[in-house]
């Protein structure tokens, strides 16, 4: 994982004959040839197993964050699948019945994460893979509600979320004032944050009301690619426990968060293709990112369990994207001619 963060809370393990007993459902008596944990994710438990008499593997998600995130998970693959390169849920037991938390079993997905590719990725092959991102992000975002907000297990809205300008100012208030963010990201940095959603928020004004899927984790080992003889594609996005409905390009600030390790040009082919496959990017979207990055990163200082080389990641990102915005930072020049023309 991007920055080296350590898991929020402990691995499961569970043994071969509980996961061939939880599977019986789906397969019974079927026998397990291996299982393993997978890497990846921070707090729920994955595992890779092998069936006999079953060609592919399959992955055991367990949900120990938020149990009521299985139904969820599995209506948002069904919903985007034909359109997003996504796993499909074999098998849902939500109940916990079987087991003390409930948990979902996804075909196996092939394809290199993201963040290993992008650490081997050449000048030449970069504006693929960004355009590659970008295009299935605005796909992702092709999927519209009726209102913005967190959704239910049955897809509709729970709690509505108010998006744009004053949803930033409440927001970010919220996690860094009434909440302990602004105690962990210190008074200095805290008061230079709230200067810059205060002066910037109003920028945010072309997104208001927005009601597209959000991803909300569009970043690093939870997208898979591969490099295929006519270029990349993006073969899964895995993890959809976040999403959320809103303002589909928040899902380009979590991409585009280290954009400094990038190559040159990697965020104007990726926007550049976002814009093509029918995503909304106005003129400013550089700065809306990181504001709305501001978001996630706030989300992070908030919550529980944040130490060691994840807190100091995390106040690091905050402090660049602050950095970037009291600088003014434009969309960039190499996409000049697209942002004056969108």
């Amino acid at each position: 994982m991007a920055g080296g963060w350590d898991r929020r809370s402990a691995l499961l393990t569970v043994d071969n004959a509980t996961l061939a007993r939880l599977l019986a459902p789906r397969w019974p008596g079927a026998r397990i040839t291996s299982a393993a944990h997978l890497s990846g994710g921070l707090a729920n438990t994955n595992y890779r197993v092998t069936l006999a008499n079953h060609a592919e593997p399959i992955v055991v998600r367990f949900y120990t964050r938020e149990p009521e995130a299985c139904v969820r998970e599995a209506a948002l693959l069904r919903l985007v699948a034909g359109a997003v390169p996504v796993p499909e849920p074999l098998l849902v037991e939500p109940a916990a019945t079987r087991f003390p938390y409930p948990y979902i079993a996804l075909n196996w997905m092939d394809g290199v994460p993201l963040i290993d590719a992008l650490a081997t990725l050449t000048p030449a092959e970069a504006p693929g893979l960004a355009a590659a991102l970008g295009a299935v992000a605005a796909r992702i975002g092709a999927f519209t509600f009726a209102e913005p907000g967190f959704l239910g297990p049955d897809l509709t809205i729970r709690e509505r979320l108010v998006i744009g300008p004053a949803g930033l100012r409440h927001y970010l208030r919220e996690m860094l004032l009434d909440g302990v963010g602004g105690e962990r990201l210190g008074p200095a940095l805290t008061a230079r944050l709230l200067a810059q959603v205060e002066a910037s928020a109003d920028e945010l004004e072309p997104l208001a009301g927005a009601c597209s899927l959000i991803h909300a984790d569009y970043k690093d080992g939870n997208i898979l690619v591969r490099r295929d003889p006519d270029g990349w594609r993006v073969t899964a996005v895995l993890d959809w426990e976040f999403a959320f409905v809103g303002a589909s390009i928040f899902d380009l600030g979590s991409l585009l968060r280290r954009e400094a390790t990038l190559p040159p040009g990697f965020a104007a082919a990726c926007v550049a293709a976002y814009r093509a496959a029918g995503g909304f990017a106005p003129p400013g979207w550089r700065r809306m990112t990181l504001l709305m990055d501001l978001v996630n990163l706030c989300d992070f200082l908030n919550g529980p369990n944040l130490r060691g080389v994840m807190f100091d990641d995390i106040v690091g990102l905050t402090r660049a994207s602050v950095e970037r915005l009291e600088r003014g930072e434009p969309d960039g020049e190499m996409d000049g001619e697209m942002v004056r023309g969108a």
